[in-house]
């Protein structure tokens, strides 16, 4: 009556072809994060020292509101995206402990959605700070390229790689994706 929970890693294999779909949207995300870093980098080795401003220094003011703005975006995005991929597995762990016939795999849709959104909600603020360096390697609407006379702002890459490590380490495998699911459902017990 009291049967020790089948482990959801003895539960069956995830399909090969939904795993290989969830690595090639999570090699999408890092190789455009890649792309636009290393676009970033370029430009910045490739662009000539900028010219003294017509009006005197150089006013920081924007890329430093970009830059706040990026690390509040950042750290709400990462939170919220981790509360929510947690949020979004809970449930079907929790079906599967219930139920000895319940499988990860019925669930396999739902898995694949908290995956993509948790993705989505790393890549947001990777964008974003590649971005900010991008503005101030190139200037914005005729301005000044201000990253060159303050190189803080280099610190906005932070973000993407973050992201793109982040990503790179849970990249999803069947190994990966059956101990995931048996950790959250330990952790029901807890």
């Amino acid at each position: 009556m009291n049967e020790p929970a089948i482990e959801l890693s003895d539960r069956g294999p995830f399909p090969e072809g939904d795993i290989r779909g969830l690595q090639i949207l999570n090699a999408a995300f890092i190789a455009g994060l890649l792309i636009f870093v290393g676009v970033t980098i370029f430009l910045y080795f490739t662009a000539a020292e900028p010219k003294a401003p017509r009006n005197g220094e150089a006013s920081p003011e924007s890329l430093q509101l970009l830059s706040i703005t990026n690390a509040v975006v950042f750290i709400l995005s990462s939170a919220a995206g981790f509360f929510i991929f947690r949020l979004r597995l809970a449930p079907i762990a929790k079906a599967c402990s219930d139920s000895p016939h319940a499988s990860p795999v019925d669930f396999l849709d739902e898995i694949k959605r908290a995956f993509i959104l948790r993705m989505a909600m790393l890549e947001a603020p990777g964008i974003m700070g590649f971005s900010v360096c991008l503005i101030g390697v190139t200037g914005f609407a005729g301005s000044t390229p201000e990253i060159h006379g303050h190189p803080i702002y280099w610190l906005n890459l932070l973000s993407p790689i973050v992201a793109i490590t982040f990503l790179g380490v849970t990249f999803p495998t069947q190994e990966k994706l059956s101990r995931l699911l048996s950790d959250e459902q330990k952790s029901l017990y807890r």
